[in-house]
């Protein structure tokens, strides 16, 4: 087996395992309301990644700034769900934003400092999907909102699942326009809805949960077809 086809191969194996293990986890919290129960879980899971793909850090040979970026993002985002209790709501809205600024950050950095790679890309989007299921889980929690949050939340894994049990994951992923939109609209509108109870928000972030339904319909299509 190639080194292109065996990296291929684990990032497969590692999507599956790390799904199964967010959404095992994530229902586990609907029972027992202890969001803190997915956070050693995640962490050993994203740290398997980081050391099975030490040789596919940048091109390079180094982790990088960008991933350390990255990194920071992960580190704040499992921080907060174990403490999101202590915190007022516009520090999770402000926390929320400063993740979003961050996540356009690392890929400048990675761009201008040529340290772009698939381990780079597939890190910072799956650091995306973790910042979003767990800023639904804190809002699910709270009682912002029912259940259909956090299958918000869970849309990224369940894509990944379900293009495993379709078809084996043969093309890489298309990032067009409109799915960078609906992320960023959703990030917003889950940052956003701790500050107010206001219709408007509530109304926002509907709009929001639904173009990223739309779009993972979308993908999960092409991926299929």
């Amino acid at each position: 087996m190639s080194e292109n086809n065996s990296k291929l191969s684990y990032i497969t194996q590692f999507s599956t395992i790390h799904a199964l293990v967010m959404i095992f986890f994530t229902i586990f919290i609907v029972f027992i309301s202890n969001p803190w129960i997915i956070v050693i879980p995640s962490i050993i899971s994203f740290s398997t990644l980081v050391f099975k793909s030490r040789r596919q850090w940048t091109p390079k040979g180094i982790f990088g700034i960008a991933n350390s970026v990255t990194i920071f993002r992960l580190f704040v985002t499992h921080f907060l769900i174990v403490n999101y209790y202590y915190q007022p709501s516009n520090t999770l809205t402000i926390v929320g934003f400063s993740i979003i600024f961050a996540d356009k950050l690392d890929g400048l950095i990675a761009r201008y400092l040529n340290e772009t790679s698939e381990f780079g890309d597939y890190f910072d989007t799956e650091a995306d999907a973790t910042f979003i299921l767990f800023y639904g889980i804190i809002l699910y929690e709270n009682g912002v909102y029912n259940w259909w949050i956090l299958v918000i939340g869970l849309l990224r894994y369940l894509y990944l699942l379900g293009q495993l049990m379709f078809k084996p994951i043969e093309k890489k992923d298309r990032k067009p326009i409109l799915s960078a939109i609906a992320f960023m609209f959703l990030a917003f509108a889950f940052s956003l809805s701790f500050m107010s109870d206001i219709a408007i928000i509530k109304l926002f972030t509907k709009l929001a949960c639904t173009l990223v339904i739309f779009t993972f319909v979308r993908d999960f299509w092409w991926q299929i077809k």
